[in-house]
């Protein structure tokens, strides 16, 4: 998570360092990404991104949290117009996703490209979702009408989410070649 200097910079000056980094990471893994490309791109010195973020790690799980977070409202609007049926939205969210498939597989494949990236992602999300710090995940996930699944427990049907959201990532990234 980045440190408390990067949410007080000006709009402009945190939007390039975003920008900056999205285009690193869509277009590199995380091992070949540069920070100097990143810190030449929003036009920032190295010691102010140390102030900003930890390492390189710290900013790639932040932009792939961002990713999400955007993810998670239309995924939530969707199930909202499905009434809580979980399959019809996931099948009008990857009607949805498949139309942007350019945008889309970038950002799935910076999340499920190495296998420490998703579990990090995965295991914050849930923490912040039972913490109640992340409403918008934690409302989401509410709306879903469990009697339509075959689950018996929170826990099961966190499995079930995990398990369903990486075969649909993997099935994407195949069908795309990636």
């Amino acid at each position: 998570m980045p440190k408390d200097t990067f949410f007080r910079l000006p709009d402009d000056k945190r939007n390039r360092i975003l920008k900056g980094a999205k285009k690193e990471f869509y277009n590199c893994t995380f091992r070949e990404a540069s920070i100097n490309r990143i810190i030449k791109d929003a036009e920032i010195p190295r010691g102010s991104f140390y102030q900003y973020f930890e390492d390189k790690k710290d900013l790639y799980l932040y932009v792939i949290e961002e990713n999400i977070k955007s993810v998670i409202s239309n995924f939530g609007n969707k199930l909202e117009q499905s009434e809580g049926d979980i399959f019809l939205c996931v099948d009008n969210f990857i009607s949805e996703l498949l139309d942007e498939t350019t945008k889309k597989a970038k950002e799935i494949k910076m999340i499920f490209s190495e296998s420490w990236v998703f579990e990090a992602v995965w295991t914050r999300s849930l923490e912040k979702c039972k913490g109640g710090q992340e409403d918008l995940h934690g409302d989401m996930i509410s709306r879903i009408d469990k009697t339509k699944l075959l689950v018996e427990s929170d826990e099961e049907f966190e499995v079930f989410i995990a398990r369903h959201w990486m075969k649909y990532a993997r099935s994407v990234l195949n069908e795309l070649n990636i």
